[in-house]
């Protein structure tokens, strides 16, 4: 998980889904001067090679550092072999400019033991590296992350340090892709509420309508029509639908062809909370209506839209023409 989640802040800060790091590795294999085995050897054999994490949006995070943890194990079988051969082999001068070093040959907790069996009451180490950034993780009952930087932005090196730290807080609570993963910018602070408002584009219209009600809101195959008569025309039609139990939530079929009757379609169909569905946007499959010869019957949307006009006139003269039945007055 830890060289996991260096890949992971490599690949951020440059831009780049794929990051290239060194490692410090301690590996025996192979054979040192004269053919003599390494493991024979006495001391660390301490060596720096390549690092390559291949993290992919789609990966779970489980398998992102599973395949990390597969290469770092694949790779130890060549971890003898020196930097400047890697680099002479592969024909690039330099592969890396960040070093990552993870200290689990042994703890604080653990040395600081061994310091006091054996009464040792002082250790001073002092070392260092020629790359940009060295980072040195050192496992135990505490992590301790350490980087040192030679390029002297004290502000960027806490702001590195701070966001390996999250991404660490990150990966061991996620359970999903890596992509859904936050991001590494600063955290967002919430600000002052913006009242965007509930009105919808009916409303709006209404209110150009009270304004300006001369003013031209449609224009189409070479006819106008103001704010106030799309009012008029699109209450008129909704009056209808509502009459004919069009209410929200229910959807309307609209087979009228772009136009200014289109518009006023619409907004009659908002005006009482339906949603619209234009002619053929219908679930595949759907049986065609024909006639007794075969034929697609034609629609004239037009007419139908005058009918609807019509039938809301009706509605105005009483309940009887609502029906479609005449209206007589009968006289005894």
């Amino acid at each position: 998980m830890l060289t996991g989640a260096f890949g992971l802040l490599l690949g951020a800060h440059t831009g780049r889904s794929d990051a290239v790091f060194g490692v410090t590795v301690s590996g025996r294999d192979g054979e040192g001067p004269g053919g003599r085995a390494l493991d024979d050897m006495v001391g660390v054999l301490l060596n720096t090679v390549p690092m390559w994490t291949r993290p992919r949006p789609a990966d779970t995070v489980g398998g992102y550092l599973a395949g990390v943890q597969a290469a770092r194990v694949a790779a130890m079988e060549h971890e003898h072999l020196g930097l400047g051969d890697i680099q002479r082999d592969t024909g690039h001068d330099a592969l890396f400019d960040t070093l990552f070093v993870l200290q689990n040959f042994l703890d604080l907790d653990a040395l600081a033991e061994i310091n006091a069996r054996h009464g040792i009451v002082e250790v001073l180490a002092d070392d260092s590296t020629h790359y940009p950034f060295t980072w040195v993780v050192t496992p135990g009952e505490r992590l301790t992350v350490k980087l040192e930087y030679r390029d002297g932005d004290t502000g960027r090196a806490e702001r590195l340090l701070d966001d390996y730290l999250r991404l660490l807080d990150d990966l061991t609570r996620a359970s999903g892709p890596v992509g859904a993963l936050p991001g590494l910018g600063a955290v967002p602070v919430a600000g002052p509420r913006s009242d965007v408002g509930t009105d919808t584009v009916v409303d709006r219209s209404d209110r150009a309508a009270e304004r300006s009600p001369h003013r031209t809101a449609l224009v189409a195959g070479g006819a106008s029509m103001t704010f106030e008569q799309l009012r008029e025309r699109s209450t008129a039609v909704a009056g209808v639908l509502a009459q004919r139990g069009i209410g929200p939530e229910r959807t309307v079929g609209l087979a009228i062809p772009r136009s200014l009757d289109s518009i006023v379609a619409l907004f009659a169909v908002l005006r009482v909370g339906g949603r619209v569905r234009a002619a053929g946007a219908g679930p595949p499959g759907r049986a065609d209506r024909r006639d007794r010869g075969g034929r697609t019957p034609r629609r004239d949307p037009h007419r139908e839209l005058r009918r609807a006009q019509a039938d809301r006139r009706a509605d105005r003269a009483g309940p009887a023409a609502a029906r479609g039945g005449a209206v007589r007055d009968v006289r005894p």
